[in-house]
């Protein structure tokens, strides 16, 4: 994971992260105090982006490609 601010192409991702559904409606100052919190992550497919039974709060913005989840129900979740 690399900061939003480290990035090499952190100005066209800012631009990217303004056109997002959610983060659009987000006015200037409070674009500005949550982008320190917002790190890159490059992944590949195949590559987990979360792992059932991690109890981890992160929010995933998918600024180009296709995300796909599965999941299924262990064996003490079904009782």
């Amino acid at each position: 994971m690399i900061p939003l601010a480290e990035h090499p192409e952190r100005n066209v991702i800012r631009l990217e992260l303004r056109r997002n559904v959610i983060l659009q409606s987000l006015e200037g100052e409070l674009r500005d105090e949550l982008e320190p919190h917002l790190s890159i992550v490059d992944a590949r497919k195949g590559d987990f982006l979360v792992r059932q039974g991690v109890r981890e709060m992160a929010q995933y913005f998918i600024l180009d490609g296709i995300l796909s989840s599965a999941s299924s129900a262990t064996p003490r979740a079904r009782r």
